[in-house]
């Protein structure tokens, strides 16, 4: 008999892991905001044998092990206290995966008091895309307890291509920031030559072609430009969220001493970004918000 699986944060990723791990037998329930989204997420898991329950404490009752799936460490944090009811009703031995990109610090912090109540805190932050976490090929930065993380392997292996364990409590967040960190690096690259690309009369096309094959390339790269060419800015990760994962990223190296002045740029963009309204598009649309201010530049 699989072990039941709770899911908390059944939005953009969290849905298609969810589903996944239903499809694979594994009995798996969940919460779901009443909202349209909410509701909508609701009945394609209850389509894949996924259960509703009414609040955290029930699903507390169901689960043994316990996903969370949620945009930022506060949303974590409010999930696990436990006047919110869910690790209460935790069975002694119950494991909590966080699959959120969380601040390591809350992480340690979450570890230690989980592990007061006899239970486990694992990380298990994701790479990939919302098209990966449904087709169930994201990856997996694990982290926490080596014993413990080796039990529920066979759990992330129901919705990742590649599951890696990285460390000791902190280190699998940590991970999920430097990541983030450079691919963002990357793609705000891109939004800032775009404007020299589009005015220098270089061919949009060979230019692809010549920067696939040279040191300018990388995974952000080959997906961001093809949707850049095309105006293609639908919605995959809200540009607001990047923001915060950059604040996460440089508040970790600085509490570890490390100078991050790129990342001080970066964030910097982003928190202009969204103060000018983009906080809500997909982060590609820092393009937009390039072109934005050269606009007003060039007046």
């Amino acid at each position: 008999m699989k072990t039941a699986i709770g899911f908390v944060g059944v939005g953009a990723m969290g849905a298609g892991l969810a589903i996944n791990l239903a499809r694979r037998g594994f009995p798996v329930w969940f919460v779901a905001r009443d909202t349209a989204r909410g509701q909508t997420a609701a009945a394609r898991l209850e389509g894949a044998g996924a259960q509703r329950v009414a609040d955290l404490a029930a699903l507390g009752r169901q689960a043994g092990i316990v996903i969370l799936c949620l945009p930022d460490s506060p949303a974590v944090e409010a999930v696990l206290d436990p006047a919110a009811g869910l690790t209460p009703n935790l069975a002694a031995g119950g494991v909590v995966i966080d699959c959120s990109t969380s601040h390591p610090a809350s992480t340690r912090r979450l570890a230690a008091e989980l592990a007061a109540r006899g239970l486990v805190l694992l990380e298990a932050p994701l790479t990939g895309s919302r098209a990966q976490a449904e087709a169930g090929t994201v990856n997996v930065l694990g982290a926490g307890p080596k014993e413990a993380f080796e039990r529920v392997r066979p759990v992330l292996e129901g919705f990742a291509a590649h599951v890696f364990h990285l460390g000791g409590t902190g280190a699998g967040h940590t991970a999920k920031l430097i990541n983030n960190y450079l691919g963002q690096l990357a793609l705000a690259g891109l939004c800032e030559a775009w404007p020299l690309i589009a005015a220098s009369g270089i061919e949009p096309q060979a230019l692809f072609d010549a920067i696939s094959v040279s040191g300018g390339n990388s995974a952000t790269f080959q997906g961001a430009y093809p949707r850049l060419r095309q105006r293609d800015f639908a919605f995959s990760f809200a540009q607001r969220l990047a923001g915060k994962d950059i604040r996460y990223f440089r508040e970790v190296a600085e509490q570890a001493g490390q100078a991050v002045p790129l990342a001080g740029g970066l964030q910097a963009i982003h928190d202009q970004a969204t103060a000018a309204g983009y906080g809500d598009q997909d982060v590609k649309a820092l393009l937009l918000y390039y072109e934005e201010r050269a606009s007003k530049a060039a007046r």
